[in-house]
């Protein structure tokens, strides 16, 4: 198995060791310098036997009644003379000729065997960056044999090169990337002049243990002496799509209850009048806002009205099942969608739910904890068409609860009015107060062990102008929910401190 990737020629080589392909000019090339070495010898030895010949031919004219001086005999001396030397310019120069091929034939080996040690280098040069690659990078035939298999592709799909050599990439490549590779083949053979192109796109792989796993990879397709090989370099991206979907659901879900958050509700909301619309299906949508939550948290920490808060998200899951859509809004306020539900039924529902909820406790600080909630609800397409018309529509009916609390209250336009008298006159009354100085402090003593007044505890109040009192019960939950409560916390800490100071 030492064969790799790509010869000099460009063409991928296959896996199982192959004896070296004699040079093209082998046998053929040999062959016709043979019968060139033939052809010169013998026109070799008939330029040498001719001078004998006319050696011979002196002699017969010297020794015949011509004699040594007569014409003929210097004529044929003279031809003689001229042979000799044609011969001897011939024979210097065959010598040359042989040694500037003797020469030309060893710069041609040189560049042969220089030629092969670059070609040697450049694939060990090329199959040590493959090998190195962190990347699987595969190669194969035109019928999707499997011809390269580097170290990362070992390590990613756990097959050996003996186990996947000629084998279809099938085997390590699940159904939706081979289509992809068909496919894309199929486009490259219809055009096989196109230049030569990638392609990415994201898959799932399969282990050599049948594990499914996603991937990423490029294709590319070429040709070489006439013959077509693709190449895919894959990735595993399985800590990348961790991360993301990690990112996601952290876009989507609420990071202490992990219920959905008020983004992603309302794209659930607007798919859910999307159906109502077109199929006339019924819904609701609740609305649930704890009571008097605030009091949770200045009296037994945030801390503890974070695990009352996670303690009813999982109430909710529990009695509202996988079939509703809960998503925590903001603070203590959650929405909980339920498909395909009448007036009656979700209304029972949500009244269910607080039965539930009023003997439901936690234990924090050596002591039972325990809230109640008031539910609005608003029916899909009954109360509103869009979004927005549908949580407001379902707070306002949340706001009609909160006149008596601990109670479901289904929206209704005629009572649409008497939730904003609920709410407005104690966001104006509470306004005033701040701008007018109507509220007062109470300092409530605190004994120590001892019975000496160790601390004091501060109460707010709320002093109309005509002198009557009223507990921070009554305007507490308005306060929280239209942003005034931040203002009355600051009033507090200024007003706490001129008392210390």
């Amino acid at each position: 198995m030492t064969a790799w990737l790509e010869h000099g020629s460009g063409a991928p080589a296959a896996l199982a060791d192959a004896a070296p392909a004699r040079p093209p000019w082998g046998q053929a090339g040999e062959t016709s310098q043979g019968a060139r070495s033939s052809a010169s010898a013998w026109r070799g030895a008939v330029q040498l036997a001719v001078v004998p010949l006319m050696f011979g031919f002196l002699a017969w004219l010297g020794l015949s009644g011509e004699g040594w001086l007569s014409p003929a005999f210097f004529i044929a001396a003279a031809a003689t003379v001229l042979a000799v030397s044609l011969q001897a310019a011939l024979f210097f120069d065959h010598g040359r000729l042989r040694r500037e091929l003797f020469f030309a034939r060893q710069r041609l080996q040189e560049r042969i065997e220089h030629q092969a040690q670059e070609a040697v280098g450049a694939e060990s040069r090329l199959r040590s960056l493959t090998e190195s690659a962190s990347d699987a990078i595969i190669t194969t035939d035109e019928f999707g044999r499997i011809l390269s298999w580097n170290r990362a592709a070992r390590r990613i799909f756990g097959y050996s090169v003996r186990q996947v050599a000629g084998k279809p990439l099938s085997l390590v490549l699940a159904h939706d990337l081979r289509e992809d590779f068909l496919e894309h083949w199929a486009k490259r053979l219809d055009d096989p002049d196109a230049p030569d192109s990638t392609q990415t796109a994201e898959a799932s792989g399969t282990r050599n243990d049948g594990a499914i796993f996603p991937i990423e990879y490029s294709i590319a397709t070429w040709q070489t002496n006439g013959e077509q090989y693709y190449g895919a370099i894959i990735r595993d991206i399985t800590e990348r799509k961790r991360n993301e979907d990690r990112l996601t659901y952290y876009a989507e879900h609420d990071g202490l209850t992990g219920l959905f958050n008020r983004r992603r509700m309302e794209q659930e909301l607007g798919r859910e009048v999307a159906a109502v619309g077109r199929t006339r299906s019924p819904g609701a949508l609740l609305f649930l806002d704890l009571d008097r939550f605030k009091s949770v948290n200045d009296n037994f920490g945030h801390r503890s009205g974070d695990q009352l808060l996670v303690s009813i998200a999982a109430l909710l899951r529990e009695h509202f099942g996988e079939t509703a859509i809960l998503s925590r809004l903001s603070g203590d306020e959650f929405a909980i969608l339920l498909p395909q539900r009448s007036s009656e039924e979700a209304v029972r529902s949500a009244e269910a739910f607080l039965e539930r909820l009023r003997p439901h406790r936690i234990l924090t600080h050596g002591q039972m904890l325990s809230v109640t909630a008031s539910v609005g609800v608003a029916l899909l397409g009954a109360h509103g068409f869009t979004v927005e018309e549908l949580l407001v529509h379902a707070d306002q009916a949340m706001y009609s609860a909160k006149e008596r609390r601990d109670r479901v209250a289904l929206y209704s336009s005629e009572r649409e009015g008497e939730a904003l008298t609920y709410r407005r006159p104690w966001e104006q009354r509470m306004r005033e107060a701040l701008e007018l100085e109507l509220f007062v402090l109470y300092l409530q003593p605190i004994q120590d062990r001892t019975g000496a007044i160790s601390r004091y505890e501060v109460l707010i109040r709320l002093v109309d102008p005509d002198g009557q009192v009223t507990l921070p019960g009554a305007f507490l939950d308005t306060a929280e929910h239209s942003g005034l409560i931040r203002n009355i916390d600051r009033w507090i800490v200024r007003k706490s401190m001129e008392l210390l100071g």
